[in-house]
């Protein structure tokens, strides 16, 4: 938290070791088979985007984006995907939205 009591600072580091760590799954892992990746992802990166997410919750449209970003861009990789849309890819994936998962819209 800063001086203003804002979580953007926070909200960059958590990005940055999201993608991190999510590019850590697509290199290390041998197989590249989309559910397997998808748990990796739901077990090591989400755990990150939202732990603690009831005290930080961002509330601009930028940090939503942000937070986003970093499943909109693992899911992309995906070769079976990586010409659907987003809303697609996680139809196709059977995954939530975190923007959906964090309540800032409704169902």
């Amino acid at each position: 938290m800063d001086s203003q009591l804002k979580f953007d600072v926070h909200l960059n580091n958590m990005v940055l070791r999201a993608h991190n760590i999510a590019n850590l799954i697509h290199k290390c892992f041998v197989s590249k088979d989309p559910p397997t990746l998808m748990k990796a992802f739901l077990v090591y990166v989400r755990r990150v985007l939202e732990y603690a997410s009831c005290v930080w919750s961002p509330q601009s449209v930028g940090l939503i984006r942000k937070i986003e970003s970093v499943q909109r861009r693992f899911t992309k990789r995906f070769p079976c995907c990586r010409h659907m849309t987003y809303n697609d890819r996680l139809v196709k994936l059977n995954i939530d939205s975190l923007e959906l998962r964090h309540g800032l819209v409704s169902k």
